[in-house]
């Protein structure tokens, strides 16, 4: 089929890039995002997750080199690459995809996507959207139903504003939220009705997160700061 065709290949390209440019070059790790990508559309999750496990390592390596190679002058930006990002959230789809996280590796690196998405993007940009999204899934099964409420809101909000009612995205929050209002009894909820004003959701979210990092995982930026 078409998509087996393509992941022949996308490693065929990665294969190429690992013999002329070698394992760690930026171009080879970005085509070992994109097979793993593949892989996840075959429902290959083994293969997929060591893809995005060996991109993510590498591209934290050429960070950590690159502000090292920057220590003697103005310094490296602490902020998660781009690239880096991709990969984490390639790694914590498959994660959620499995329903299962043994290591406790799928919360820290929800938070660390999302944060390094809103410092790059912004609050209201698809990507940051969606990382918010993956996060409330892992509050939702962490038992932190509330704050998962209140991310999704301010998700779906921004999504039906910046992408429409029909986009995939806004659908996937809308269904995803129903289904924890369900499971909630359907009250008004955490973030006080779905036409709560998006200021006072945003600060919601955000009085959330707060709150939330002292009960959450050890891996949390705020953690780390």
């Amino acid at each position: 089929g078409g998509e087996a065709e393509g992941a022949a290949m996308c490693l065929q390209a990665l294969e190429g890039r690992r013999r002329e440019l070698g394992e760690t070059h930026t171009e080879t790790l970005t085509s070992m995002v994109n097979y793993a990508n593949l892989l996840v559309a075959e429902k290959r999750a083994d293969e997929a997750e060591a893809m995005y496990r060996a991109s993510v390592v590498g591209f934290r390596q050429q960070q950590r080199s690159r502000r090292c190679s920057l220590a003697g002058g103005s310094g490296g930006s602490s902020a998660t690459h781009p690239d880096t990002l991709n990969a984490m959230s390639g790694l914590a789809r498959v994660l959620r995809g499995r329903g299962t996280d043994s290591a406790g590796e799928e919360g820290p690196m929800c938070w660390e996507v999302l944060e390094g998405h809103r410092a790059r993007l912004g609050d209201d940009h698809p990507r940051t959207l969606h990382a918010m999204t993956g996060l409330a899934s892992w509050l939702v099964r962490s038992g932190r139903r509330a704050e998962a409420e209140v991310h999704y809101r301010v998700a779906l909000e921004a999504q039906v504003r910046r992408l429409g009612l029909t986009h995939r995205d806004t659908v996937e929050s809308h269904g995803q939220l129903a289904e924890l209002l369900r499971g909630a009894g359907g009250g008004g909820g955490a973030a006080g009705g779905a036409h709560a004003p998006r200021a006072h959701l945003c600060a919601r979210a955000r009085e959330a997160e707060v709150a939330g990092a002292g009960a959450g995982p050890p891996g949390h930026p705020r953690h780390l700061a």
